[in-house]
């Protein structure tokens, strides 16, 4: 599974990252500005973006808003500060929205997601 990082803190990319790959067989890009994500997203493929919900003073309705002229329909997870309790989160291609620090959340849902792709996929080689 390809899985793409949006995170401004360096240490906490580098958490995000380590502590997945020691859960799932990934391929993991870390970037640190919505503007890298959606470079990044243009030109690879990506199965699931994992995303502070701030990022640059930039919010997910504003990330989103870029992602909707790219090919890519990874699904993303969104991660914030609990403290933020009224944020507005638009739902199309969110697969979950989990709160800072519940970094379990992440992992539930990343595995649930890899497991809905192993099913994708072995009944995609069932049909050929």
């Amino acid at each position: 599974m390809n899985l793409l990082i949006v995170e401004d803190e360096i240490d906490l990319l580098k958490f995000i990252s380590d502590e997945l790959c020691s859960y799932f067989n990934t391929v993991t890009i870390k970037v640190n500005s919505t503007q890298m994500a959606v470079e990044i997203l243009k030109f690879n493929d990506v199965d699931l973006v994992i995303s502070d919900y701030f990022v640059n003073q930039e919010n997910d309705l504003e990330f989103q808003e870029h992602l909707k002229g790219l090919k890519s329909k990874a699904p993303v997870i969104f991660y914030l500060d609990s403290t933020l309790n009224r944020v507005k989160i638009n739902e199309e291609n969110v697969l979950g929205v989990v709160n800072k620090p519940n970094f379990e959340g992440v992992i539930e849902l990343v595995e649930q997601y890899a497991n809905f792709l192993a099913k994708q996929s072995s009944f995609a080689s069932l049909e050929n």
